[in-house]
């Protein structure tokens, strides 16, 4: 069975994603589960301690989607598996995607950790690329943020097929 704390998670992510952060209070992520909002307020002080914990949640399913493999070369197979689950995290938390300048703008403890994944995730791409480039599988410029900046934009243009499957 699932705790108090995931099903307000559940019901605040639902409804940020349906209506955006703005429109939502924590009365109303009570009552869409039904518990009074005093109960929701023993788990989270208030919305934004709820977004810090969707996006807590967001960063770790993140770190696990990214995981490069070890003891092997990885594959442009890994490639794809990390476009498309990129993909379907951005479909699943849509609203932190759509409101995250602002999220971040408002939270400046979001905001820091918001950037610390970001460069991990930054340092992981370019470990990616250089195994590529190593494995013969694309060319490099000599530069590995000019190379990874190059072949993001060629990931983005072929991603479109990732995407397609979300239709």
């Amino acid at each position: 069975m699932t705790g108090t704390r995931d099903r307000i998670l559940e019901a605040a992510l639902e409804l940020f994603n349906q209506h955006g952060t703005a429109a939502v209070s924590t009365n109303h992520i009570a009552a869409a589960i039904e518990i009074s909002p005093g109960n929701l307020y023993y788990y989270f002080r208030n919305k934004e301690d709820t977004i810090r914990a969707l996006f807590g949640r967001l960063f770790g399913q993140w770190g696990e989607a990214y995981q490069l493999p070890s003891g092997r070369t990885p594959g442009l197979a890994d490639l794809e598996g990390l476009i498309v689950s990129n993909y379907q995290l951005i479909w699943e938390y849509r609203f932190a995607y759509r409101e995250l300048a602002a999220l971040l703008r408002n939270d400046p403890e979001l905001h820091a950790r918001y950037q610390e994944l970001r460069r991990r995730g930054y340092d992981g791409f370019a470990r990616l690329i250089e195994a590529f480039v190593g494995a013969g599988d694309c060319r490099g410029t000599g530069d590995v943020d000019r190379t990874v900046l190059d072949h993001q934009r060629a990931m983005a243009c072929r991603s479109r097929v990732a995407r397609s499957r979300f239709r």
